[in-house]
């Protein structure tokens, strides 16, 4: 499924897509189809005949880039509001970042 195709049947799609994450999270299990993923190369920098000069970029289906999304706000969400992250925690959190990580580490 295309974005822009959920994006114009969002209204219709909406309830059968809640049906499959809650299915999903009651049962712990990820629907394999949207764990496959397109890999395609990015040229860095070199000489283009080099295959060491590209990296793999997953492209992964927008299905499952919503489900983590929903997932990660949950999880993020109860881990915050329950204090349960480490002060010295700052990947993944707003206004840390690997300054503030250096700024953790030096202060001590």
């Amino acid at each position: 499924m295309s974005n822009k195709f959920l994006k114009i049947a969002a209204s219709v799609i909406a309830p059968s897509l809640t049906g499959i994450f809650t299915a999903s999270i009651n049962t712990g299990i990820f629907p394999y189809e949207w764990k496959a993923s397109r890999v395609t190369p990015v040229f860095k920098s070199g000489t283009r005949n080099n295959p060491g000069n590209y990296r793999p970029i997953s492209i992964i289906p927008c299905v499952a880039k919503i489900f983590e999304k929903i997932i990660f706000d949950q999880l993020h969400g109860y881990l915050d509001s329950n204090n349960l992250l480490n002060t010295c925690q700052s990947g993944f959190r707003p206004f840390h970042s690997t300054l503030t990580a250096l700024l953790e580490a030096t202060s001590d």
